[in-house]
């Protein structure tokens, strides 16, 4: 029985793609909320370091979900349940990841940086991960990608 073997790389690369142009746009609009943030080439670094790690997040959170679901092409077919695990997930991840830059003096916020009552995270990078990678999945969905009325492509070792 021959296995049909889905383009899971070239998915994966195509989330994260998108999830890091999202993500560093994101990145470069949110900087006067963290001390010394600037229009500096470190600044611009600092930002894309930060965005490649979202999108490999959002390309862990594909793939999880490609694999729960034994679908390469699962957000054809996502449902609610899939939006709020990828949304809590976010935000667990955000809370993590900024607890543990904090911790390693990556950054600082400034004075306008809003917090998290309870979790002395800012919110616009605890919010930012949960809905990016909403949108990233939303994207890739409109991108062209997904094709009604196919079935679901198995994964590889079925």
């Amino acid at each position: 029985m021959t296995t049909v073997r889905p383009p899971v790389k070239r998915i994966l690369a195509r989330t994260s793609s998108v999830a890091f142009g999202l993500n560093f746009a994101w990145e470069m609009l949110q900087m006067p909320l963290f001390q010394g943030m600037n229009w500096s080439p470190g600044s611009w670094a600092l930002c894309a370091a930060a965005s490649l790690g979202d999108a490999a997040f959002s390309a862990a959170a594909y793939g999880a979900l490609a694999w729960a679901h034994r679908d390469a092409w699962w957000v054809c077919r996502r449902d609610g349940l899939d939006v709020v695990l990828i949304f809590v997930g976010g935000l667990l991840a955000a809370v993590v990841g900024e607890w543990v830059s904090h911790a390693l003096g990556w950054w600082s916020y400034s004075p306008l940086m809003p917090r998290v009552p309870g979790l002395g995270v800012g919110v616009v990078p605890f919010v930012q991960l949960a809905l990016l990678t909403v949108v990233t999945f939303e994207l890739l969905r409109a991108s062209g990608g997904c094709r009604p009325h196919t079935k679901p492509e198995p994964m590889d070792g079925e």
